[in-house]
């Protein structure tokens, strides 16, 4: 059971699920001709709450989940909110596949993200042994962000934290 809430919080950190400390608010760019806006956000984030369910049998199996949250950060201020589940929905003999909501609640809207990552079976998921960063789709946005479509990059930095990076298109005028 160690093993296995080892191993769900390490996704949780990588899954795009998010702790911030966002290193620039919104960085637009709108194209030449009034088309759609293309948006970079940048962010960090801190886990603050970490819930792991560990569901029978023990250890890594179909159905244990990590629900966690926290607190994101641009400039090293708090400027927002991020909830998240991460879920095992498959595990074979080398590996565990889960599946990650989160839903991020910013200055300028909520955005929520969907990803779907396989990691090494029995091993804490360390960013150096997945090749770097984890990517999850963009699935709705409010507000400022209600037209957004595009995806998040969840960098691990180490501990409870990670940096974000999300590319998005805005459509104009909806």
């Amino acid at each position: 059971m160690r093993r296995s809430r080892l191993s769900i919080l390490a996704l949780v950190l990588t899954a795009g699920a998010v702790t911030a400390a966002a290193t620039a608010p919104v960085a637009a760019a709108a194209p030449r001709g009034g088309g759609d806006r293309k948006v970079t956000l940048n962010w960090t984030q801190t886990i603050d709450r970490h819930d792991p369910i560990d569901v029978a049998p023990a250890g890594e199996s179909v159905g244990d989940q990590s629900i966690a949250g926290g607190t994101v950060y641009r400039n090293g201020s708090a400027v927002g909110t991020f909830d998240l589940i991460c879920t095992i929905t498959r595990v074979d003999a080398q590996s565990t596949t889960t599946q990650c909501q989160s839903a991020y609640t910013l200055p300028e809207g909520g955005l929520t993200f969907w990803g779907r990552h396989t990691q090494p079976l029995g091993t804490p998921i360390h960013l150096g042994e997945q090749a770097g960063s984890r990517i999850s789709g963009v699935t709705s946005g409010t507000a400022d962000y209600k037209t957004a479509r595009g995806q998040g990059t969840f960098t691990r930095t180490g501990g409870a934290s990670q940096s974000v990076s999300v590319a998005l298109t805005l459509d104009k005028g909806k």
